[in-house]
């Protein structure tokens, strides 16, 4: 798989927590993930593009792509388009491809015409349990700042209209107000007490599926957002979190009032809607769809996944 949690030394993205949750549970269903340089595999495992191994790999190539960047909307950098080229190539050598969401499969279903097998993330529910203290804050989590899929925006909007209410954020928006606290990328252990200390998490961009919101929920937190994108597949408006209307501020800014009146509801609720995505229910679905290739490659066309083999 690449990349490897059997040799990664840093990194706190979603992908590197999935690496390392497929490793940590393969081997409950019989998967087990080799050390990079095994010579023999039965399958290479590629995330979102991040290796051209594929292109001299001696097995079939599963991609497991997380999403690609919406280039059309912004001015977006040469990596990014760099990025979408690789995962492109990724999928043009796959034998199967998995996606997220559905939210992400349907591009592909429609421009693409190829059908993905959608894989969605799970969760250690127990790991997110806690007795820490609310704190109050507004969190907004992402590993990095941009204008892509990690502008930080909603937070200097919501901050400006909420000048009494505490903001925690990775990165800064432009002309920050006092109540902004910027941490930089944290350590996941450090994380994880952030998020449970939260008031609400803030879940502003679109994304793909969005692991640091099942975080959220299974640590008891609502979740603020818009209503695009992978977060609609987890948050019930209303039941767990707030779901405004893409783009509108004021109505971001009406869901925040809502979480912070209804917060300790709507966590509760959240954290028995995370329950439902474990990580056990991930794996049986991951190792169907890697028996399924396999066959797939002896008889030439796709089989229905076994999810109880």
């Amino acid at each position: 798989m690449i990349p490897s949690a059997l040799n990664l030394t840093s990194g706190e993205s979603g992908i590197h927590t999935i690496c390392r949750k497929w490793t940590e549970h393969g081997a409950s269903v019989g998967i087990d993930f080799v050390e990079p340089n095994e010579s023999t595999y039965d399958l290479l495992a590629v995330h979102a593009g991040m290796s051209k191994e594929y292109a001299t790999a001696n097995a079939p190539l599963v991609s497991h792509l997380h999403g690609i960047y919406w280039t059309a909307d912004y001015d977006a950098h040469y990596w990014e388009w760099k990025a979408n080229r690789d995962v492109i190539d990724s999928i043009r050598y796959a034998t199967s491809v998995t996606v997220p969401s559905a939210w992400v499969a349907e591009p592909l279903q429609r421009d693409m015409h190829l059908n993905p097998y959608i894989l969605p993330h799970g969760i250690d529910w127990q790991e997110w349990q806690h007795k820490e203290p609310n704190e109050g804050y507004v969190l907004w989590n992402k590993n990095r700042s941009g204008v892509d899929v990690c502008s930080p925006i909603a937070v200097g909007k919501l901050a400006q209209r909420f000048l009494q209410v505490p903001f925690m954020t990775t990165f800064a928006p432009d002309n920050a107000t006092p109540n902004i606290k910027a941490t930089g990328l944290l350590p996941h252990a450090e994380m994880r007490v952030a998020v449970q200390r939260s008031a609400v998490y803030l879940a502003s961009v679109k994304e793909t599926f969005g692991i640091g919101i099942l975080e959220a929920m299974a640590s008891g937190v609502p979740v603020l957002g818009f209503a695009h994108g992978g977060i609609m597949e987890m948050v019930e408006h209303g039941v767990n979190g707030y779901l405004a209307r893409p783009g509108d501020y004021e109505d971001l800014a009406e869901g925040l009032n809502y979480c912070l009146k209804h917060r300790d509801t709507l966590g509760a609720n959240g954290a028995e809607l995370a329950k439902l995505f474990t990580w056990q229910s991930v794996m049986l679905k991951l190792r169907g769809i890697y028996d399924a290739t396999l066959r797939m490659l002896a008889h030439g066309r796709p089989y229905a996944i076994d999810e109880g083999s």
